[in-house]
């Protein structure tokens, strides 16, 4: 059942603005209005509710089951070019720890994730990496010969059984972060 805080198509809807008077400021204020990807959408309730039930029996007999990881990074407000990253990542603890992850950014720029993976990304296009064993923490953005770090603006997580596992990243393909 969709909570108000469902957008449309999927999305989250924005969260709350700039912080009341006295207390600290939001140095993401700016990325506040901006939708993030939403890990199970409306239309997915029920064949997800199916699936978690159907692993439930799995995690019994076979042990399997996913984390789901969307995690959004940007630059905090200042002098630099607001870059923002969206990686949206499986962490399969029983396949010896592997991490298939797919990036989304909202501008042509050049990244680092994990300190280990450059990247050339382009806006409306998924970057990604099949065969990983490692959890992505830390992304860089890499600007004008300046490593700019990025911070975690949000993170989502969720259970997901691997036969759906397919399908959220089919929409995480589709979907890019808007203007």
């Amino acid at each position: 059942m969709p909570s108000a805080t469902d957008g449309p198509y999927g999305y989250l809807a924005p969260g709350p603005g700039p912080s009341p008077a006295g207390a600290p400021l939001d140095k993401f204020a700016h990325l506040r209005g901006v939708p993030m990807f939403r890990l199970s959408a409306a239309s997915d309730i029920p064949y997800h509710s199916l699936r978690i039930n159907d692993a439930a029996y799995q995690i019994t007999k076979h042990m399997k089951m996913y984390r789901s990881v969307l995690t959004r990074w940007s630059t905090p407000t200042g002098g630099h070019a607001v870059v923002v990253v969206d990686v949206y990542q499986i962490r399969n603890p029983f396949s010896m720890g592997a991490s298939p992850f797919q990036v989304h950014v909202n501008r042509d720029c050049r990244i680092r994730l994990g300190g280990k993976f450059d990247v050339s990304a382009r806006r409306g296009r998924v970057w990604s990496k099949h065969f990983t064993r490692q959890p992505i923490e830390e992304v860089v953005a890499l600007m004008d010969g300046i490593a700019i770090p990025l911070e975690v603006v949000e993170r989502k997580e969720e259970r997901v059984a691997p036969e759906e596992n397919e399908a959220v990243k089919k929409r995480f393909r589709l979907w890019s972060i808007p203007a």
